[in-house]
């Protein structure tokens, strides 16, 4: 007899298209020109504005340039000398501090661009990967398009403005999505505070530059699991990240923010605004199931709780709200000893049957 598998110590949270129309919005709350909201749960657009348009990223360039290092780096304790040329941008560029002929590590290059947007650890990472940063930059354009990135191309690793140096807010998002991904960059982003050659007469004290202007904006940083801000005239306020309460998250990418003040950061601000209306209008229900395990369950503020009912077949549940389907989960199943072995034993079987005809093809390619 087949068990239905039940995690007990698993949530399972189920948000649908059909809430699509019960969250609502007011988009002139929002400074930026451009913007992309995403609920990442379902993968459900729910703000678009220009998503497709080229926009210039500037410091959100190095959310590339770090998955590259992290992904073709082995020993993140290994040395870096900086050079001149590591900080010669000929603009006015976010740095850490670095100095030349300074050492640091791979570790510490990647904090520094990641935490403080630093040009000049961004520019030593690439030219000690590559060998230039032209090299390196290759290698961008490279990633791009084997993720897909359809309307993005790179000239530099940091983000200095160039025409030819551009993205969209959705390739920005399947970009973001991807590196955190990566335990080594999702550790990086939630970390709050990195020193640079502590030991030293010139420590780099880091602090995470988008925790900082989150709590100064009135939003608790700890439910943001990760953020790249960016800004050059030309790119304006720009910002992505991602948001997470109770199971939910979302992501919010924005670009050609006004440069207000120096109090008000419109990309941040636009963020919290987006975040802290969607995340007030959900509310978790626990629906029961004939499997022993109740769900969880994320839905609007305003449905009731008594017209939520799940009905069970043989392989999948499905959660209603007032007989209308929300979503459906497959049933896991497993086998039971027996059926097991039966499984073993047909597999034994079939490589029976097949090994002399993949012994004969064998000796005759030998011949």
């Amino acid at each position: 007899m087949k068990k239905i598998i039940t995690v007990m110590t698993v949530i399972l949270i189920f948000i649908t298209t059909t809430f699509a129309n019960e969250l609502k919005f007011d988009e002139k709350k929002l400074d930026s020109l451009d913007y992309y909201l995403m609920n990442l749960n379902d993968q459900r657009i729910i703000l678009d504005k220009n998503s497709d348009k080229k926009i210039y990223p500037a410091s959100m360039t190095k959310i590339m340039t770090a998955i590259i290092v992290i992904e073709n780096t082995t020993n993140f304790d290994k040395k870096i000398i900086v050079t001149e040329g590591d900080l010669e941008f000929g603009y006015d560029a976010s740095v850490v501090g670095l100095q030349s002929d300074e050492m640091i590590t791979v570790e510490d290059a990647l904090h520094g661009m990641l935490l403080a947007s630093g040009a000049d650890a961004a520019h030593a990472a690439a030219v000690h990967m590559a060998g230039s940063e032209e090299e390196f930059v290759k290698i961008m354009n490279q990633k791009a398009q084997y993720l897909g990135l359809e309307n993005t191309h790179y000239t530099n690793c940091s983000g200095i403005h160039d025409e030819d140096h551009y993205t969209t807010l959705k390739d920005l998002s399947i970009l973001f999505q991807y590196c955190m991904k990566n335990e080594k960059f999702k550790t990086i982003m939630e970390t709050e505070t990195y020193t640079i050659n502590p030991f030293t007469d010139n420590p780099h004290v880091l602090n995470s530059y988008h925790k900082l202007l989150f709590e100064k904006q009135g939003f608790n940083s700890s439910l943001i699991k990760g953020a790249k801000t960016g800004y050059t005239p030309e790119a304006g306020d720009c910002m992505i990240s991602i948001a997470e309460y109770e199971g939910i998250q979302f992501l919010f990418a924005s670009a050609e923010g006004p440069a207000l003040n120096n109090e008000y950061k419109v990309n941040v601000g636009d963020a919290i605004n987006v975040y802290k209306s969607f995340l007030d209008q959900y509310k978790t229900v626990t629906v029961e199931t004939d499997s022993n395990s109740d769900i969880q369950v994320h839905v609007p503020k305003n449905y009731d709780e008594t017209k939520m009912q799940s009905n069970q077949s043989d392989d999948q549940i499905i959660i209603t709200y007032d007989e209308q389907e929300l979503t459906k989960k497959p049933i896991l199943k497993e086998t039971t000893a027996f059926e097991n072995i039966w499984l073993y034993l047909g597999f034994l079987s079939a490589i029976i049957c097949v090994a002399p005809f993949v012994y004969v093809w064998k000796k005759g390619e030998k011949q």
